[in-house]
C-alpha cells in the first residue's frame, strides 16, 4: 500500500504514524475561494485540521445516505435496519446493522477506500453485537460494501490477524446477503424487534431537583439537591 498521505478510518481518524494515500485524497488544498479571505478569528491550522476532519465525516455520512438508499429494496416485513447502532464498548457506532432471514450483518459504505483499521473496526464490532444477541447460535457478518466498484467478495484478515472482514462491491451484495444460511430471523422476530425498537413506546418524566436545606422529605439521595449559587 502506497504511504503517500494520511490513512483514515471510515470515521475520518488519522491513527498516529498512518500516511493517506493517493486514492485517498480530498479534492481540496484549502478553503474555497469564496471564503479564503475572509479575516479568521481562530488558528488557520486548526481550522484547517478540524475542517477535514468535518469533510471526511460529512463523506462517511454521504455514502452511508447512499448504502441506505440501495437497502431500501429489502422488503420491510423480512428484514429489520438500524443505522447507527452504539454497542458495548465499540466505538463509533456501527453504520449498519442488518437482520433478516439470511442472518445478522453489520455494514459500511465506502467509495473505494478501506484501510486494515476498518477491518479491526468491523470485526470487534461483529464481536460485540455478537455479544449483546447471545442466544444466538451463528456469527454476526462484517461487511464492507464498495459503492460503484468493480465486482468483488471477499474476506479479509489484516496482517495481525484480526479480521475476518467481508469487502463486497454494492452490485453483490444482495447476492452475498442471501449466499447465508445462518438461523436467521423470522418474520415474527422482526416484527417483535420492530415494534420493542418503536421509541413511540417509552415515556420519561421530567426528574426534578430541590434547592438544598429547602425542608424536601427525607429519603432524597445526595444528588437530588442543587447548591444555588
Amino acid at each position: 500500500m502506497d504511504t503517500g498521505g494520511e490513512h483514515r478510518d471510515f470515521t475520518g481518524r488519522v491513527p498516529d504514524g498512518w500516511r493517506r494515500p493517493h486514492n485517498a485524497r480530498d479534492t481540496g488544498g484549502g478553503a474555497p475561494g469564496e471564503v479564503g479571505d475572509l479575516p479568521l478569528r481562530n488558528s488557520g491550522s486548526m481550522l484547517n485540521h478540524f475542517g477535514q476532519q468535518l469533510g471526511w465525516h460529512a463523506r462517511t455520512v454521504e455514502v452511508n445516505e447512499q448504502l441506505d438508499q440501495r437497502l431500501a429494496c429489502l422488503d420491510r416485513e423480512e428484514w429489520l435496519g438500524i443505522r447507527g447502532l452504539p454497542v458495548g464498548s465499540v466505538k463509533p457506532p456501527i453504520p449498519f446493522v442488518l437482520f433478516g432471514p439470511a442472518g445478522a450483518f453489520i455494514l459500511q459504505a465506502s467509495h473505494g477506500y478501506w484501510i486494515d483499521q476498518d477491518v479491526v473496526l468491523m470485526s470487534c464490532a461483529a464481536g460485540a453485537l455478537g455479544a449483546a444477541i447471545r442466544d444466538y447460535p451463528d456469527p454476526v457478518r462484517p461487511c464492507i460494501v464498495i459503492l460503484d466498484g468493480v465486482t468483488q467478495e471477499r474476506q479479509h484478515f489484516t496482517g495481525a490477524g484480526a479480521g475476518p472482514c467481508w469487502v463486497v462491491s454494492d452490485g453483490r451484495l444482495l447476492p452475498w446477503l442471501l449466499r447465508f444460511h445462518d438461523h436467521g430471523f423470522s418474520r415474527g422476530d422482526i416484527a417483535r424487534l420492530r415494534a420493542l425498537a418503536d421509541p413511540a413506546r417509552f415515556r420519561e418524566t421530567e426528574r426534578t431537583i430541590v434547592p438544598a436545606g429547602s425542608g424536601h422529605p427525607g429519603g432524597t439521595r445526595p444528588e437530588d439537591y442543587y447548591f444555588p449559587g
